[in-house]
């Protein structure tokens, strides 16, 4: 060593996987905001109450004659049991042990495996960020878990371990009872493949293969329950209405660039961009090692993740022990110098690590992505439509209700003895159902609709859902009884439900005087140590109740009274650019020049390369040098 100079010690990759597992653990333990919860935990509440599985929807009036194989049914009573005796926390657990124990899975594969360490933590610290966007509270969570165990299965198998080929019927049972197990066969069947190839096919994996399929069999719906699985695989179709309208069966590729979009990612989506890439050399290591199993599971899953965005965990869990294996035999071929560089890319990847856990453990790394999401086991408000849906149930609403597909889940959950018109179990729905009800979010459709089917009262997103809202509010036969961050209800005044009085709207601001009293009150922080430590630290979320508020208000045309929750918004949070962009487009349409010049200057102090904000602020400025001429 050279004299003066301190050598960093090593770092060994069992403290770099044991850290990435412990992130892991803590990004899986979070608040619900999964729009699903809701219908998982009212199916499951069913069961119990019923002693049975439904074979019919029992939830809505408006498909309830459709057959329900609830396929996933052993989840949804774990979920609900949990619910109900543990409150929110049961199932937050539940879903970190799962997460848990399904990087366990991962990483005894690549342990037995005997892969290069580094670049298995390395690869698993990719894999960790590219999947936990789907950390929620679904049953894919025991997919991931079950396809994890079935390529660890089959690992311990080939190194040797011979009986733990029986724990694979076992896996197989628990699958098929809580989710889609038709992936696990096409692993089972791969490795089948490659044992055929090799000619050594032994009877005791054929005989647990074929007691697999048997146990498939072992479930409520028995065939029915088996063959379902195979129906829902033509939601990966394009021409499919579910794949044209719902943003998780849409191709990553194919996603909105609208930076407000939940799918738009970029540390989730690039960490998969990256192990994606990696995996064409890891194919070529493979083909050395005449790996073909591993080979056909790394480009099969591979590919289902270009096709659906929801697909992205499964490759991320499958076929990582492949990746890893690939480019163990890889990397030193392809990339001489890598072994000289091994406590660099260590040290590298334990600073991302470190990183991201402090972002994840402040709340910066879901504040920074617009995601209504904390470290605390509760229910999203921001998020989920659990005011409006408690509304319904203290007002004791009758009559039919309308409700959009993101409310349904939170009618199911805090109003269950109100009859829905949709949710999101599009397996139950179908498609002609689906196309229809995306016709009546039209406001022409609407109307005739409402009183063919005599619908007292409507619970609406109002997100993408402004139009019909509006449409509805004009026609005088509505009144807006509740609106919140996330939807509203509206009752019809003819009705049973129509005694209820209109929610007061936020008064406008008395003069010019007290919007500029408000407004000098925004102090945004731009400066780049503040940035950095807003970004690595958080301690600023978003204000989403009076930001989505002043939002809906300003789109509903409420302009005056969408002002004063905009503005409280951009107080509390100044340092989110959105809110100030919302406040630019408000003062537009109320022609108040200096002010949307002064709310687009703050959008360009935060974001100074958005080329709307840039022309925007500019055709403000004139406009009020304009004005002022006129009037000096």
């Amino acid at each position: 060593m050279a004299a003066g100079r301190t050598e960093i010690p090593p770092i060994h990759p069992r403290f770099l996987a044991l850290g990435i597992v412990l992130l892991a653990a803590l990004l899986s333990f979070r608040s619900i905001d999964d729009l699903d919860y809701g219908i998982h935990v009212a199916t499951g509440r069913w069961m119990l109450a019923n002693g049975t599985v439904p074979t019919t929807d029992p939830f809505s009036w408006s498909f309830s004659s459709h057959a329900y194989i609830a396929y996933h049914w052993g989840f949804q009573v774990l979920v609900a049991a949990l619910d109900d005796s543990m409150g929110l926390i049961g199932p937050v657990l539940l879903r970190s042990l799962l997460v848990v124990a399904t990087a366990a899975a991962v990483v005894g594969s690549c342990r037995t495996r005997h892969v290069d360490p580094l670049i298995g933590a390395v690869c698993g610290l990719l894999a960790v960020i590219a999947a936990e966007w789907r950390f929620s509270i679904r049953p894919e969570l025991f997919s991931n878990l079950f396809i994890a165990c079935t390529v660890l299965v089959l690992d311990r198998r080939r190194a040797g371990h011979s009986r733990a080929i029986w724990l694979l019927p076992l896996v197989f049972l628990g699958w098929v009872n809580t989710h889609i197990y038709i992936l696990g066969l096409v692993v089972v069947g791969f490795e089948l493949a490659e044992s055929l190839f090799a000619k050594r096919l032994d009877r005791a994996f054929l005989l647990a293969a074929l007691l697999s399929l048997a146990a498939l069999f072992i479930n409520p719906y028995g065939w029915d329950a088996v063959k379902e699985p195979i129906r829902l695989f033509t939601r990966m179709d394009s021409s499919n209405a579910f794949a044209q309208h719902i943003s998780e069966l849409s191709s990553p590729f194919s996603l909105p660039s609208d930076p407000k979009s939940p799918f738009n990612l970029h540390a989730q989506l690039g960490s998969w961009i990256v192990l994606l890439v990696l995996a064409i050399p890891a194919a070529w290591g493979l083909l050395r090692q005449r790996r073909l199993a591993d080979l056909l599971v790394l480009g099969s899953f591979a590919l289902l993740s270009t096709l659906a965005i929801r697909n992205l965990p499964l490759f991320v869990i499958a076929a990582l022990p492949a990746l890893v294996t690939g480019l163990s035999e890889a990397m030193p071929r392809l990339v001489l110098s890598f072994n000289t560089h091994r406590q660099k890319v260590a040290i590298a990847t334990a600073a991302v690590l470190l990183v991201v856990t402090i972002r994840v453990a402040s709340g910066a790394w879901y504040a920074s992505q617009r995601r209504d999401i904390h470290l605390a086991p509760i229910l999203e408000r921001a998020k989920l439509a659990i005011d409006a849906a408690d509304f319904v149930r203290s007002h004791a609403l009758v009559g039919r209700g309308f409700n959009n597909l993101d409310v349904g889940g939170a009618l199911l959950l805090r109003a269950s003895n109100h009859k829905i018109f949709i949710d999101g179990r599009n397996e139950v729905t179908g498609e002609a159902f689906f196309r229809r009800y995306l016709s009546l979010l039209e406001p022409a459709a609407f109307g005739a609709f409402a009183a063919q089917e005599h619908v007292e009262y409507a619970v609406i997103g109002h997100q993408q859902n402004t139009k019909l809202i509006s449409s509805l509010l004009e026609t005088g036969a509505w009144t807006m009884a509740h609106y919140d961050a996330v939807a509203v209800v509206l009752v019809r005044k003819g009705g049973p439900n129509g005694s209820l009085a209109p929610q007061a709207l936020p008064a406008p601001l008395a003069d010019d005087a007290e919007r500029w009293k408000y407004l000098t009150e925004i102090y945004i922080k731009p400066s780049m140590i503040e940035r950095l430590s807003r970004w690595l630290f958080g301690g600023e979320e978003m204000a989403e109740a009076q930001s989505r508020t002043g939002t809906f208000l300003l789109m509903l045309g409420q302009w005056p009274q969408a002002e004063r929750p905009l503005l409280e918004a951009a107080i509390r949070a100044p340092d989110f650019w959105e809110t100030s962009n919302n406040l630019g487009a408000l003062y537009t349409r109320l022609k108040a020049w200096e002010a949307a010049a002064f709310a687009y200057r703050s959008v360009l102090m935060l974001n100074p390369g958005y080329p709307l904000a840039q022309q925007r602020f500019r055709e403000s400025w004139i406009h009020f040098q304009q004005a002022r001429r006129a009037t000096s």
